[in-house]
Order: C-alpha cells, then structure tokens, then sequence
C-alpha cells in the first residue's frame, strides 16, 4: 500500500512537471538502469533517495511535496528494514531491478 500511494503520487507530479524535469527524471532513470546492469545495486539506494529527490523538486504543490516527502521516508524504512532480514546474497540487485518498474512508469 505504502509503495503504491508513492507511485500514484509521484506520477500526478510526472503529469504536470515541466519538459526540463522530465528530462532530469528520465536521465536518472537511465543511469540506475546501468547501474543495476553493471552490478552496482548496493549503490542503487543512493540513486533511488536522488530520484525522489528529482521528483520532489518538480513538483509545485507543497501538500502534495510533503506527502510525497513522508511516503518515501516510511518507503526507505520499511525497505532498509526488509534488506536487513533478506538473507539473499542478491537481495539488494532484486530490490534494486524491482525498483525501476515504478519509476519508468511515472514517466
């Protein structure tokens, strides 16, 4: 649910975010892809609190700022907490491919 009331939020900013945002936000986007191909998923959590970070400065609603601000707050929580139990060697390269669905659909 958490995940899900992040992802609505953050493509009601993506419809109404300037060319120049979009731009940004797709460019980075770009960049985790290769990221996560060449094996760098441990560094993808840096990228995913940029990429929201983007998001957050294309967006003109403080309201909507705000909230989006607190959903990725208790977003990174609950994935740092769900990493720390995950046993899988390649737990943070799932997380971080799993993570990039949402992000291309924003756009």
């Amino acid at each position: 649910m958490l995940a899900q009331n992040l992802d609505i939020a953050a493509r009601r900013v993506c419809l109404y975010a300037c060319a120049a945002h979009l731009k940004s936000i797709r460019r980075h986007i770009e960049a985790q892809e290769a990221l996560v191909r060449e094996g760098g998923a441990r560094e993808f959590a840096t990228m995913d609190r940029e990429f929201h970070d983007l998001i957050n400065a294309a967006c003109d609603n403080e309201l909507l700022r705000d909230y989006l601000r607190q959903l990725e707050l208790q977003h990174q929580q609950a994935r740092s907490l769900a990493l720390a139990q995950d046993q899988r060697e390649d737990a943070a390269t799932a997380w971080a491919q799993e993570s990039i669905a949402p992000h291309q659909r924003m756009l």
